[in-house]
């Protein structure tokens, strides 16, 4: 983890690679339309891969999410490319329906505000799903 809060951030540049790879391998007709759109996964993926999405969801949440960055038996940032995966593919119908300044507000303010325990949990688990069919990230 330390190679992603050094100077130049290699590792967090690392992890948007296979974040953006991994959302490619997805949807990628969402990865199109970001692009066309001139959005790129560095536009909104630094923030949440360099904070492990903590900052996306409220602090009871973020609590809970850190937990399963503690028990699993991975890295925390490459999980952090899971979680993030995951959380875009949850919106990727309402993104692909979105202008490009509707984009850029959605994905820097999430609806997260009224997520419980029950919407991190399943977060958690389209995530290890991700994890499973595509070992090759770790």
């Amino acid at each position: 983890m330390k190679e992603n809060y050094l100077k130049g951030f290699d590792g967090t540049a690392k992890l948007l690679q296979k974040f953006r790879n991994l959302v490619e391998k997805c949807d990628k007709e969402l990865l199109i339309i970001l692009e066309q759109n001139e959005m790129e996964i560095f536009h909104f993926g630094f923030r949440w891969i360099y904070c492990l999405l903590l900052r996306e969801f409220p602090f009871f949440l973020s609590t809970k999410l850190m937990d399963y960055y503690l028990v699993q038996d991975i890295n925390p940032g490459t999980l952090a490319v899971y979680f993030s995966t995951a959380l875009l593919l949850k919106y990727s119908f309402r993104i692909k329906s979105m202008k490009r300044e509707d984009i850029i507000m959605f994905l820097q303010s999430l609806p997260t505000s009224h997520w419980g325990e029950q919407d991190i949990r399943l977060l958690v688990s389209e995530a290890m799903a991700l994890k499973s069919i595509f070992k090759t990230l770790d």
